[in-house]
């Protein structure tokens, strides 16, 4: 089997399986009124498994939810057992979930309880996930914080980076301790210095207004934008200079 239909049947498997599971929150929405009995029969269903009791189909749940609860043909069940397998599958649905939204991209923890929030998942469900991926360090605010201010700090002044963070749920204390090594004159000088290169020689009012609009809307703060202009003005004024002189 070739790599794109190895994908394909992936991709098949893993909508099946969810189909399965979603099955499971219709069928379980009235988990006490399901009648007590004994499981006679397990059934792969769509990638789920489909619980038949006294031999009549009962609950489907995700397989992974199965054989966490240990379910087995013979075991006595009732609607105590029905109630836990339907937490059970959620808290399953949840991590699965969250799991895949961590795979397209890294994400703050609000930013992920939000997105699970939106696919109608039960907030106990939701907690439980938080908590199973900060506990494996998959979920993590500090490292996230990190990770942003490490990728866009060279193109960002120290403000827009924080707003930035702030937007996505992260704390105050984690976002100042991100931002601590950021040397926000140092990356305007440079980009000051970079786009003084690409205008060429312009006169000091239009130099100020093109450069210090660009630092501004990079998010740097007044003080450091003017630092940074006089700094590249004057390298380019001596260049001139030395051209002149040739």
């Amino acid at each position: 089997m070739n790599g794109r239909s190895r994908l394909r049947t992936t991709s098949a498997r893993r909508r099946s399986e969810q189909e399965g599971a979603a099955g499971f929150s219709a069928a379980s929405s009235d988990a006490d009124a399901l009648p007590e009995g004994v499981i006679t029969a397990l059934r792969r269903a769509r990638g789920a498994v489909q619980i038949d009791v006294d031999g009549v189909p009962w609950l489907t749940v995700s397989h992974a939810t199965a054989v966490a609860a240990g379910l087995r043909p013979g075991l006595h069940v009732d609607a105590g057992v029905a109630r836990d397998l339907r937490i059970r599958e959620a808290q399953h649905q949840a991590h699965e979930a969250a799991l895949r939204l961590l795979a397209y991209r890294p994400r703050s923890e609000a930013e992920l309880r939000e997105r699970l929030g939106g696919r109608g998942l039960p907030p106990d469900a939701i907690e439980h996930a938080i908590e199973r991926l900060k506990a494996a360090r998959l979920l993590d605010d500090a490292a996230f914080a990190r990770g942003w201010v490490e990728s866009r700090a060279p193109g960002r002044g120290r403000t827009l980076l924080a707003r930035e963070l702030r937007a996505r749920g992260i704390a105050t204390e984690v976002v100042e301790e991100a931002l601590a090594a950021v040397d926000d004159l140092a990356q305007a000088t440079r980009l000051a210095h970079q786009q003084a290169e690409r205008s060429g020689p312009l006169p000091w009012r239009e130099f100020q207004r093109r450069i210090g609009g660009f630092l501004a809307r990079r998010g740097f703060s007044y003080g450091t934008i003017s630092a940074a202009l006089r700094d590249a003005w004057q390298h380019q004024r001596r260049g001139e200079s030395e051209e002149a002189d040739l």
